[in-house]
C-alpha cells in the first residue's frame, strides 16, 4: 500500500469513527426527547383531569342546614351555599325527635330547586324537653344528575 492510499484509509477511518458517535449521540438524543414527550404527554392528561375536576366542583352545589332565630320563632334555614343548583332536595331528622310539624314538612319537601345562594326556611316547634342537638341528613341531585347526601348535625 503506498502512502496515500494509507492515509485514504486513516481518513475513512476516522470519518466512520466520527460518523458512528454522530449516530449515537443522535439515538440517544431521540430517545430521551420521546421519553420527555410521554411525560408532557402524561402531564398534559393530568392537568386536563383537573380542570375538569376544577370546573365541575365550580358548578357543584352545596346545601346546609342551620337553626336560626328569624322573627322571633326558631326556623330550619336549607341554604345552598354551593356554586350550582341543586335539585330534589330531601331532609329527614335521625332518630325519634322532629320537631316540625308534619303538614309544613310535607308541603316543604321535596324542594324541586335550590338556587346557589337561595335559602328556604321551615319553622321549627321545640319545647323545653327538645334536645339542643339533632341529627339529620340532606339529600339532593346535582347538576350532573347524581345523587348527594350529607349527614348533618344541627344545634339550638
Amino acid at each position: 500500500m503506498s502512502r496515500y492510499e494509507l492515509l485514504s484509509l486513516l481518513v475513512a477511518a476516522i470519518a466512520i469513527v466520527i460518523s458512528l458517535v454522530s449516530l449515537s449521540r443522535t439515538y440517544r438524543l431521540a430517545r430521551r426527547q420521546l421519553e420527555l414527550q410521554e411525560e408532557q404527554a402524561v402531564l398534559s392528561r393530568l392537568q386536563h383531569k383537573a380542570l375538569e375536576e376544577e370546573q365541575e366542583q365550580k358548578r357543584r352545589a352545596d346545601v346546609r342546614v342551620s337553626l336560626a332565630l328569624a322573627g322571633g320563632t326558631q326556623k330550619f334555614i336549607f341554604e345552598n351555599v354551593g356554586l350550582g343548583a341543586a335539585r330534589n332536595v330531601e331532609f329527614g331528622f335521625l332518630g325519634a325527635n322532629r320537631p316540625v310539624l308534619a303538614a309544613q314538612f310535607g308541603a316543604l319537601f321535596p324542594i324541586q330547586r335550590l338556587r346557589p345562594g337561595e335559602q328556604v326556611s321551615l319553622a321549627a316547634v321545640l319545647t323545653m324537653e327538645t334536645p339542643p342537638v339533632f341529627d339529620g341528613i340532606i339529600s339532593w341531585d346535582d347538576e350532573f344528575g347524581r345523587r348527594q347526601e350529607q349527614k348533618c348535625k344541627i344545634t339550638r
